[in-house]
């Protein structure tokens, strides 16, 4: 086990990892980079013992079929002898099927001795499988660490205003847990990130919003010829925030305030038949879409029903339906130009929808 293994070893402890190769997270990871041999050959390790595994249950579930249909036909030739047979014959069909039996309780045996080991010879493989996994995510982390500051060190000379001093950094912080911002520009100004609130109002998640949204603004930039960065032609980075990003994640906000105000015992209610389950409250995780939470699933249906017993519990969430329906309606009132009376008065309609029931 090489040396950087080790320092993960201790990590992981007795902590139960799931079947990496079933994991579709993990299998993300490798998506994005490439895994090296020794991960491919635990990979590989790995998928042979569990289809071994699959094998044997299979096998066992077969064999204790065919000792079933053995253990019959000794009986029917018992209480069925046909006169016609003579002693002999009769004696050679129980033998027989006797020493089938016999083959098949020593392959059950055989088998179920396999599979008392197998369990532990798959933690095995899959332990080393994420320590490589861990490895291999560490020295990626080194090296995107130097790649960067090799970047940043580039920038810098290009730019001799930016200094190596942090004007912030090494503090915590309150991580904005609401609607994004109603206005991002100003002259000179645009709010992201953070700043803007672009983080998911069910979980905090915002990093990717924030990326994917620095992209908007820095075409907006690019696209002012005039370099201004003036509140007019920073604008396009308004409109394209809330028509790519913004138009389904300010709803989720409603959401989340809404499952805040629910009673203990309405929450006992929703998690307890189903109502709301975990899926709703990750999904935001890697998504940023209300479409993506209100989800349809084959027990929608039934949902409904368990919903409309509760008539509190329905007229708090048709008050959240009612409200992202004026929401995507108020959408279509977002400012094409950037007009300082139209957009303030844009913004106040965008935070009284969203607020007006906290």
């Amino acid at each position: 086990m090489a040396a950087s293994h080790e320092k993960f070893n201790n990590a992981i402890g007795s902590v139960k990892i799931p079947i990496l190769i079933l994991d579709n997270k993990w299998h993300r990871i490798f998506g994005k980079m490439n895994p090296t041999q020794e991960i491919k050959d635990l990979e590989k390790e790995l998928g042979e013992l569990i289809k071994r595994q699959g094998k044997l249950v299979n096998e066992n579930k077969d064999l204790k079929k065919i000792k079933s249909n053995l253990m019959s036909e000794i009986v029917d030739n018992i209480d069925g002898v046909d006169s016609r047979d003579s002693d002999q014959d009769v004696d050679k069909k129980l033998n027989d099927n006797k020493r089938l039996i016999n083959d098949v309780n020593e392959k059950l045996d055989n088998n179920e001795e396999e599979l008392k080991d197998l369990p532990r010879e798959i933690d095995g493989v899959n332990k080393k499988l994420m320590l490589a996994t861990m490895d291999l995510c560490y020295e990626r982390l080194q090296s995107n660490t130097v790649e960067i500051e090799e970047i940043a060190e580039r920038y810098r000379r290009e730019n001799p205003q930016l200094g190596k001093t942090k004007l912030r950094g090494g503090q915590t912080v309150p991580i904005p847990f609401r609607r994004p911002l109603a206005v991002l520009v100003a002259d000179g100004y645009a709010a992201i990130g953070d700043a803007a609130f672009m983080t998911m109002p069910l979980n905090c998640s915002g990093i990717s919003t924030s990326i994917e949204a620095s992209k908007i603004l820095a075409d907006a930039v690019i696209a002012d010829k005039t370099e201004t960065f003036s509140a007019e032609t920073l604008w396009p980075y308004q409109l394209g925030f809330f028509r790519q990003i913004g138009k389904n994640m300010a709803p989720i906000a409603l959401v989340k305030d809404m499952i805040i105000g629910l009673t203990a015992a309405e929450t006992d209610y929703a998690f307890n038949t189903g109502l709301i389950t975990w899926r709703e409250l990750t999904i935001t995780a890697d998504q940023h879409s209300i479409w993506q939470f209100l989800h349809f699933d084959p027990k929608l249906p039934r949902r409904g029903l368990t919903l409309a017993k509760d008539p509190v519990l329905l007229k708090k969430a048709a008050g959240a339906v009612a409200d992202t329906a004026a929401f995507y309606a108020w959408m279509q009132r977002l400012p094409k130009q950037f007009s300082r009376a139209a957009v303030q008065k844009w913004a106040r309609g965008y935070d009284k929808i969203l607020t007006h029931r906290l």
